[in-house]
Parts: C-alpha cells; structure tokens; sequence
C-alpha cells in the first residue's frame, strides 16, 4: 500500500525554510526549526499527531549557540531539547523546567 497525503500546516509566519520537527510523546505539541530562523517554534495540536489542528504558541531563540538550526530532537521526558546547525560544529543542549514548553529553556553546553 502507499501512503496518502492527509493534512497540511503551514509554519511560514515563524519559519520560511523548515528543516527539522519534533513532537511531544503526547503528539499534542509540535517543534519547528529552520534554515531561515534562529529559534525553536513550538505549537499545540488540538487532535494528537494532526498538524492541521497546530497553533503557534511561542518560539525560543538559539541564536546564541545556533544562527541556523537544521534539526531538532527531544528526550523521552520532554525536558532535554537538542540542536544541531550548520553555523557550528557541535550539538547544543537545553534543559527545559517544564516538558515540552520551549519558554523554560536554557542553554546548558
């Protein structure tokens, strides 16, 4: 069988050029992160997994260790947040306060 196109969402407000996503385990929330943006954009789903029920909630800037972030990555508690780029040569960690809310990170190495 082949898969079918379903729904779309379009991040073009916060992110021009999307690169990497990540979802919560929940699929209730969503993470964007771009070639042409500085941050991480999160969003909350209504319907689990359905982008098409997504709102932009807010964004988290990594300009400081990041200016292009390509990819993006959680861990299974939803309070370690990883970035990678293509203006460093490294992979940036975050610790977030609060799972799955980007306005609680920080920049831990």
């Amino acid at each position: 069988s082949t898969a079918s196109f379903v729904d779309s969402f379009s991040v073009a407000t916060q992110e021009t050029v999307p690169t990497g996503v990540a979802f919560s385990k929940s699929g209730n929330k969503m993470f964007v992160v771009g070639s042409n943006g500085d941050d991480v954009n999160e969003y909350t789903l209504t319907a689990p997994w359905d982008v098409s029920t997504a709102s932009f909630v807010d964004s988290f800037s990594v300009n400081s260790q990041e200016a292009n972030p390509q990819d993006i990555w959680f861990d299974s508690s939803g309070k370690t947040m990883f970035i990678t780029g293509q203006a460093g040569d490294d992979v940036n960690v975050y610790k977030l306060t609060t799972a799955w809310d980007v306005s609680t990170a920080s920049f831990t190495g």
